[in-house]
């Protein structure tokens, strides 16, 4: 079966590539969202499935992005306020608005088959907390470099500083949940 399809009873449905380790159709062809920090199944229409794209994976990806700019462009402490700003919005309006919108689902019952695909998923999952880790702890170490050798002072060496902690602290968080998880 090529990847993006989910099999649904006699019919196959296509599902959104970059949500196929979250989303699944289940046999009466809805769209059946597992969320890893909740640990809870959520019916998803067709027409939220944009909206969960962003808040499920690339709104991490938009608050680093624009803070990274703005960052370079003016101070390094406007853009780690910035990124989290935009981090702590997006993720509050997914959890405290989007999620509660959405119906919760009970787990779906799978075949053998079908567990052998759902173990593969949260494997995916998991091991993307190892990415995760090493991205942070990359991230405190060239902030450390960069304020040893821009010689920060002020307001600049501590956003460093608490930015920098900040990685390494989440780092460790993911390294946590992946070592519990395995």
């Amino acid at each position: 079966m090529a990847k993006g399809k989910t099999t649904t009873g006699s019919a196959t449905k296509k599902a959104s590539p970059q949500l196929d380790d979250v989303v699944r159709v289940d046999k009466s062809g809805r769209n059946v969202y597992y969320n890893d920090y909740l640990h809870q199944y959520y019916y998803v229409p067709e027409s939220k499935m944009r909206q969960l794209a962003f808040f499920d994976r690339q709104r991490t990806i938009f608050a680093v992005s624009l803070a990274a700019i703005f960052g370079a462009t003016t101070s390094l402490w406007i853009g780690i306020a910035l990124f989290a700003g935009l981090y702590i919005l997006t993720s509050g309006y997914f959890y405290l608005s989007f999620i509660p919108a959405l119906k919760k689902a009970e787990e779906p019952k799978l075949s053998e088959s079908e567990q052998v695909l759902e173990c593969g998923r949260r494997q995916k999952r998991t091991s993307r907390r190892i990415g995760y880790a090493v991205v942070c702890f990359a991230t405190a170490a060239i902030l450390a470099y960069y304020g040893m050798n821009q010689t920060f002072s002020g307001l600049d060496f501590w956003s460093a500083v608490i930015f920098g902690v900040g990685c390494l602290v989440f780092g460790v968080y993911q390294l946590i949940i992946y070592f519990k998880r395995r």
